[in-house]
């Protein structure tokens, strides 16, 4: 009878040595998926605002002045250095080529 008692109360210590390892292993796994979720929703909320500053003005001119300055150097590596060029014509033809590359891009998402 007696090791019947000593049987049965080491079964209820490993049955609560596992299911203690099994809560705190719940616990883990809550944090971790808690940590997650807020991760998530940092990308989310920060892929909205990115998406959203796409729009703005400082964006467009950012982008209009770095495709301006590509095209004037593709322009300006077509030019003979000894030729006297119309510097102005070229740039404006630069931001010409600037400011459809930006529509061009905007048309395209909006599909």
């Amino acid at each position: 009878m007696t090791e019947a008692n000593t049987q049965s109360a080491e079964c209820l210590s490993r049955l609560t040595a596992e299911l203690e390892a099994l809560k705190q292993e719940h616990s883990t796994l809550k944090n971790v998926s808690a940590m997650l979720v807020k991760n998530l929703e940092q990308l989310t909320t920060e892929n909205a605002r990115l998406k959203e500053s796409r729009y703005s003005d400082d964006y467009k001119k950012h982008w209009r002045m770095t495709y301006a300055g590509q095209a004037m150097q593709a322009q300006m590596a077509q030019i003979d250095p000894d030729e006297d060029s119309n510097y102005k014509a070229i740039a404006y033809d630069a931001f010409c080529a600037a400011d459809a590359m930006i529509e061009f891009i905007d048309e395209k998402d909006k599909l």
